[in-house]
């Protein structure tokens, strides 16, 4: 009789272990899928941000680019420095984010380069360095360069937005 006794006992406690062994891996398997989803959304979170970012800063490249040949062409036509924002339509809403420095053309003869315009508040990025698009004026070209905040804040006494920017 004991032989027939433990048989039943032991068949209901490997289906418990069975059970058991089954729940603990739908566990882990719950837990990894959890973890690899986690993984995934902060990758693809990164991703969208940082081409947001990037997206971003070549636009305003873009802008100062055309900036930049705006001026140069309408310099050009009238063979002295503008006195104002270049007349090109199209830029209009680009040049009210924009400080104009109206004394660029006469510091540029003191200095190497001198601050046409810049934006009037820095382009801010999630995973990037702030900064501001600066357009720059040689004493013969006019160039659009990208600038971190803290080396813009630095160097804006020194290109002339030091008036403009109450310093």
């Amino acid at each position: 009789m004991t032989n027939t006794e433990s048989t039943p006992v032991t068949d209901k406690t490997l289906a418990q272990r069975a059970r058991l062994n089954t729940l603990v891996q739908r566990r882990r398997r719950l837990f990894r899928r959890l973890l690899l989803f986690a993984l995934i959304t902060a990758g693809m979170i990164y991703v969208v941000v940082l081409n947001r970012d990037s997206t971003q800063l070549r636009l305003g490249r873009n802008m100062g680019q055309r900036l930049a040949a705006a001026f140069e062409k309408e310099s050009a036509a009238r063979s002295r420095p503008l006195l104002t924002f270049p007349s090109d339509s199209s830029l209009r809403k680009d040049c009210e984010r924009l400080y104009f420095n109206v004394f660029y053309a006469g510091q540029a003869k003191e200095r190497p380069e001198a601050g046409v315009c810049c934006l009037k508040e820095p382009m801010r990025f999630f995973l990037r360095r702030e900064g501001r698009i600066v357009i720059l004026f040689n004493g013969k070209n006019y160039l659009s360069r990208w600038m971190p905040e803290d080396e813009f804040q630095s160097a804006a006494k020194e290109l002339g937005f030091g008036y403009l920017l109450g310093e």
